[in-house]
Parts: structure tokens; sequence; C-alpha cells
């Protein structure tokens, strides 16, 4: 049977990460030969003294094997490289399914090698573990940093299903630990936990319209339909606000005609935060409100005519479902976003990248890897870019590493997550209309291309959309009106004739709080004027 390797994820990335992980270099040395020594039963498992050709050792830690080799350069000659047991650590990750025992190596007095060393880890003796290995499960191994279990880096590895062997190249010597991840299953709950989060119910005060009086005008605020977003007015005295109510796990982009200023208006988690701030920098006519959570959208003095639309963001759920999962795997989100804040370089390559994502469907498998893979080149570029800030580098390769787990996913996994996001239910678009309360009875006149001016009543019924009844006596006929559409100053109504000799017709209608003119778009002239009784 022909040798069967996994390479997680492909070479090019792999070489990238290797060298990224790097934070200094200690110089190199002589040529030197290698050593091998066996394991001992004590906590020092193995040791060899670094000469012209290099050093290797081998020893086993529990049922596994493990070799470190290292090339000439690594060190200067006569110093020891020595494998230990290290302490068991923390399940580090919330998909985590198995783990090897811990190996910790010391080069020195704790000096960071010179050239990289090829670590190689024999699973032969643990078919409990790889056993476990299928196209959702695979192994990383994580690298304990300063001492802190709960937060490891990864290092990509390469599977040899032959020997049962996990081969990795690193510049940092430190505790190494194999570990088994269930990389779909992580992306699988991802998806539904931010795409298909039901929605409870919504406490806001304004579940339906909402009425506030400025001065003489009566103002309503009312949905087009009822939703998981609720929208009360307030007067600010600097001018009218929308205070936005969320209680849907969706992100929505909050844009109105004519334009306000929208503000968040609670403290936001660390991947909120980044969408944000990502959607800041790029579209300037609107604001970001996230899941569950409140904002303030605030029109100039005066206004008493506007649309509010709110619609579903798919590029910053699709960031938080990839965030989420690799939350799952060590990522922690609120520290990616200090690390790209610190890295221009990853900051700007994740900007660009955002603005060009586009919502995910059943069929479009293809790009939602690319949109990985991108997101993954976008940590190893910021990881490069912050070596001189420790904290910023690790979190950002590690992420990196995470991303690109997903990457190897097959084609139907992948297809299985585009389809859960792909077919999430929810309000996708939502739209508030702000208008003068005009309910109740006006009279005036309605008027005749040709001058002719007759008596005339509306009744109107509902506020926005606009829905009256136009009454005219002395031509014995009726129409009613239904709202078309409207801008931030004109209504447009279509009239149905109800009874009599009338035309159905368009009117464009002007209203103020004491008065509603209007003009028949298909005749010149004609046109009507009413004051409230």
């Amino acid at each position: 049977m022909a040798e069967e390797r996994w390479s997680f994820p492909s070479t090019p990335v792999l070489v990238i990460a290797a060298v990224a992980l790097a934070a200094s270099g200690c110089g190199g040395g002589p040529d030197l030969r290698s050593s091998t020594v066996s394991a001992t039963p004590t906590s020092q498992v193995a040791s060899g003294s670094v000469n012209a050709s290099g050093v290797t050792v081998s020893g086993k830690v529990g049922s596994i094997g493990v070799t470190a080799t290292a090339p000439t350069g690594v060190a200067d000659v006569g110093t020891h490289l020595i494998m230990s047991a290290a302490p068991p650590s923390a399940k580090a990750f919330g998909v985590e399914v198995g783990a090897a025992p811990p190996v910790e190596f010391v080069l020195g007095n704790g000096a960071q090698p010179g050239k990289p060393v090829t670590l190689k880890f024999d699973l032969s003796g643990s078919p409990d573990l790889y056993s476990k290995f299928t196209d959702s499960v695979r192994p990383v191994i994580a690298v304990e940093q300063g001492g802190d279990k709960s937060k490891p880096d990864l290092l990509l590895s390469n599977w040899d299903t032959a020997s049962k062997t996990l081969t990795t190249t690193t510049d940092h010597l430190s505790n190494f630990q194999v570990k088994l991840v269930d990389v779909g299953a992580a992306l699988d709950r991802a998806a539904r936990q931010t795409w298909q989060t039901v929605a409870g119910s919504l406490d806001s005060p304004c579940k339906g319209k909402s009425d506030i009086t400025v001065g003489t005008n009566k103002l309503t605020l009312v949905p087009s339909k009822p939703g998981v977003v609720g929208a009360c007015l307030r007067d600010t005295g600097a001018g009218i606000a929308v205070d936005l109510t969320s209680n849907s796990a969706q992100y929505y982009r909050v844009a109105a005609t004519p334009a306000g200023k929208f503000t968040n208006t609670q403290p936001l988690p660390g991947a909120e935060q980044l969408a944000v701030a990502l959607h800041d920098s790029f579209d300037h006519r609107s604001g970001l409100l996230t899941p569950k959570s409140t904002g303030t959208l605030l029109f100039p003095p005066g206004t008493a005519s506007a649309q509010v639309h709110l619609d579903v963001d798919p590029a910053a759920l699709q960031l938080e479902t990839i965030l989420a999962g690799l939350d799952m795997l060590g990522a922690d989100g609120d520290a990616l976003v200090a690390a790209f804040q610190t890295s221009k370089a990853g900051y700007d390559c994740l900007v660009a990248l955002y603005q060009s994502w586009t919502t995910p469907n059943k069929s479009d498998t293809a790009g939602f890897t690319k949109a990985l893979g991108d997101l993954a080149q976008c940590g190893l570029t910021g990881a490069e870019a912050a070596v001189g800030n420790q904290d910023a580098h690790r979190v950002l390769h590690r992420m990196s590493v995470a991303v690109s787990l997903f990457t190897t996913l097959p084609s139907q996994l992948l297809a299985n997550i585009t389809g859960i996001i792909g077919e999430f239910t929810g309000d996708n678009y939502l739209e508030f209309t702000l208008a003068l309360e005009i309910s109740g009875s006006w009279s005036g006149t309605w008027t005749t291309s040709d001058g002719r001016t007759y008596p005339a009543t509306l009744q109107v019924s509902q506020d926005a959309p606009v829905k009256a009844k136009m009454d005219i006596p002395g031509r014995a006929c009726g129409a009613n009106w239904s709202e078309a559409k409207r801008n931030s100053t004109l209504v447009y109504v279509d009239a149905a004739v109800t009874y009599g000799s009338c035309a159905n017709n368009t009117w464009v209608l002007t209203i103020t709080g004491t008065s509603i003119a209007g003009d028949d778009t298909s005749s010149d002239g004609t046109h009507v004027d009413f004051h409230r009784n």
C-alpha cells in the first residue's frame, strides 16, 4: 500500500508559520555532530550534547516516542539539549478530543536555538490517539508560551500514516504537546451558535410604534413589521434620537435617509469590537448594530421625516462565525482584537478581506475556503510584522494556524457549514419610518387644472405608511389613499377611486404638522390643500 501523509495545511503555509514563530535567533556555531541518548525512567527522559554534526535526542514520554533533531549551528559545541516529561496541562480547547503527555525541551540554560529544530512524535504505541484521526479530527502541537498553559501557541505538522509519526519544525523550545482537535465540530458549532441563535422576547418599551412631541409637532416612528429590533424616539435637545434595542443574533448595518449619526451605546466584546472597527474603516454612511445590543441614531434638529434601514451584515456574521470557531481552538477573541490593533499590516490586510466577503451559500464552499485562507494569511502578515511585540506575535500566529486547520476540511464538511449559514432564518431587512403624526380629520379644497375649486375632506387612518380616505362632495366622488413611497421631504400616495367620476392617480404630498398639500402627478395644476380640523 502506498504511504499516506497528511499535511496541515499546505507546505508553503507550514514554512511561513515556522518562520513567523521565531522571535529571535541565537547565532550560529561551528559544525556539530549528532548524539543520541537513551531514555531514563526519571523526569529527565533524555539528553545530548551538541557537537560538530548537531544533536539528536530521542526518548519516550509515556507511550509516545519523541525525537528532536537539530543541525549544525543550533548552539555552541558542548551545549546540552535536555528532554523531560512536563507536568500535565489543562484542556486548552473546547473541541479537544485527546492528548499525548507533554514534553519539555531545554537548550543549555534556556537559550533558544540558532537553527530550526525538527520534532518527531511517534504515536505508533498509542492507537487510542491515532485511531481517532478523521477528516474532521486533526492533530495539532500545542506550545506553552511564557508559562501560560491556558493559551498555548500552535504548530502545524505533517502526519505520516504508515509510520504513525507527526513531524514539525520550530525555532522556539518550550513545552510541546500533541493534541487532537475536532476542527469540523469547531466550525460547525460556531456556525450554529452564530447564525441559528433563537432570539428571545424583545425587551423594549417600543415594540410597536413610538411617539414624542417636539414643540408643536407630534412625531411617530413605525416599524415596517414587528421584529427583533425595537426603536424608541427621544428628543435630545440637540436633535431627534432613535434608540435601537436588538434581541437578534444578527449584525445589522444601520443607515438612514436623510443620514443620521449612529453610535454603539454599550461595551462590546472582542469579536464585536473588531467587526465594528472594520465596518467603520470603510463604510462611513452607516453604523453596525451588534447582536443583542443597543445603539442610537441621531438626526439633526428639525427632522420630521426619515427612513431607518437595517440590513443583516453578512461579512460581520462570517467574521463572528470564524472567530467563534477559533475561540474553541484557543484563539481568544479579545486578544485577537488587541493584537490586530497593534499590527498595522495585519489590520490593513483584515480591512481589505472584510470588504471582499459576501454572503456564503450552500454551493460556495470555494469562496468560504478562500475567505478562511485569506484570514490565515492576515494573521501571518500581522505576526511577521509584530515580532517586536511578543504578545501580539503569538496571538496572531496562533490564529493563523487555527484558521489554516479549517482550510484543510474536505468540501463536504465545508458545504455543511456554508449550508447552515445559507439557510439561517431571521429578519434580514427591517425598516422604520419617522413621520409627523397626521391621523385624524382634515378639511380643505381640491382644485382642478382649469382652476375650478371644490370643498374636500381627508380622513387619515394611519401616519406611516399613510392610509387615508378623500371625499370631494362637490364632485360626488372619493378615493382611498395608500402610501407608495417617501423620501425625506415628500410622500407619494396612490389614489384608488371608491365612488363617482374621479380617476385613479398618484399624489405627491408635502406634509407639515398643520397642513397637507398635494399635486396630481398625472394632471398639471390639479392639487389639494388640507388643514387639520
